[in-house]
């Protein structure tokens, strides 16, 4: 009995200190993704969903998590926490933008110029840059989404495209890049003449227009000493020169004005609405001429607004 006695008596203290120890490690836990940013006293921080600190409360600011990585701005300068809250480059950089495709823009805080960055913070390619953009592709229905992989840079006035590994896909000439790709073209400029490059850098049209529009339904406006026609993506003159004005393709209908009236071709060429009206203009912003999404478009008759639709009629 004695000895059953002194168990009894020596296990309790034993089971209080299993229960300390399970306790405190369950409030020991690491965070678990997926984290959230918390604010206290001005201060941001990540905690978990169950409430655990996975940073302490003191960033001035951290961006949403992009790429599996957060972009935190401390004391002026920004850098980067990993998916789980931890450090992967200290705040360093005077501006910077998220991560995708494995790297970031960012810009260096001396030179002031624009660099690649990898997820160690180091720099991509041996090449600093004026600016680096991300450049857009947009789909049927003029919807951009990130061209992966792909950037526009700009140097002393040039422009030229660059992959993700910091090698330039285009040489450093064009003095206008506009970063919108449509039906995989983007307009550039060289010496003031307008060609298209396609999104892995081929000049596939050469720079010989005096201007040129987007392409649409296969084909492009473009101009030669202020004609308009159209052209294929072999840069095959589909439609001729002889329009004073043309916009890019909408609902498979393109505004072209001849004797100071604007009307419509389809993408063979054939006049469908003929010339009558006096201007012609979408209700997107910024406003341009031709067909909305909805199969109908704004245009002025002897100053009076209509709505018409795809083969001329008028709508309510």
């Amino acid at each position: 009995m004695k000895e059953q006695f002194f168990s009894h008596r020596g296990f309790l203290p034993l089971l209080l200190l299993a229960t300390a120890v399970l306790v405190s490690a369950t409030s020991c836990r690491r965070p678990e993704p997926p984290l959230v940013v918390a604010e206290h006293h001005g201060r941001q921080g990540l905690m978990d969903l169950h409430g655990r600190k996975a940073t302490p409360f003191r960033y001035d600011t951290i961006a949403p998590l992009s790429d599996g990585m957060y972009r935190v701005r401390r004391k002026g300068l920004w850098g980067y926490l990993d998916s789980l809250g931890r450090k992967a480059v200290k705040p360093q950089f005077p501006d910077a933008e998220d991560f995708h495709d494995g790297v970031a823009v960012a810009y260096d805080s001396h030179s002031g110029q624009a660099l690649l960055i990898d997820r160690r913070g180091q720099p991509v390619g041996t090449e600093t840059y004026g600016w680096i953009g991300r450049l857009y592709a947009y789909d049927d229905q003029d919807n951009p989404h990130y061209l992966a992989g792909r950037y526009v840079v700009r140097r002393d006035g040039r422009y030229a495209m660059l992959g993700s590994d910091g090698q330039r896909l285009t040489p450093l000439v064009y003095d206008n890049f506009p970063c919108e790709f449509f039906e995989g073209l983007s307009p550039v400029r060289r010496d003031g003449k307008w060609g298209f490059v396609d999104t892995l850098g081929h000049e596939v049209i050469g720079t010989r227009y005096d201007s040129v529009g987007l392409f649409a339904c296969g084909l492009a406006p473009v101009s030669i000493g202020g004609r308009w026609g159209f052209v294929d993506k072999r840069d095959s003159l589909v439609v001729p020169l002889r329009y004073q004005a043309a916009a890019y393709f909408s609902c498979r209908r393109a505004p072209v004005m001849i004797e100071g009236h604007w009307g419509f071709i389809d993408p063979r060429g054939v006049e469908v609405i003929k010339p009558q009206f006096d201007d012609t203009v979408s209700a997107s912003f910024p406003p341009f001429p031709g067909f909305r999404h909805d199969g109908t478009a704004r245009v002025f008759l002897r100053g009076q607004l209509l709505v018409i639709d795809t083969v001329g009629h008028e709508v309510e």
